[in-house]
């Protein structure tokens, strides 16, 4: 799910401390990670937990970062 720019705000918002990532992606996950504000990011993962499906899921996502 790391290897997912549009997650991690929400797997912060979970209160996941520790993320893994190949080698390769480790530079936009780490530059993703520092974007994020842990209030916000908390309120987005009660957001989409809220939500029915993935479709909705990926849509709130794409909706709240503008991606």
């Amino acid at each position: 799910m790391v290897g997912n720019p549009l997650a991690i705000p929400v797997l912060i918002g979970l209160g996941f401390s520790s993320l893994s990532a190949t080698a390769p992606r480790i530079p936009e996950v780490k530059k993703t990670i520092l974007t994020v504000d842990s209030g916000e990011a908390r309120h987005l993962a009660r957001s989409v937990l809220a939500l029915e499906d993935a479709d909705q899921v990926r849509a709130c996502l794409r909706r709240e970062t503008g991606k």
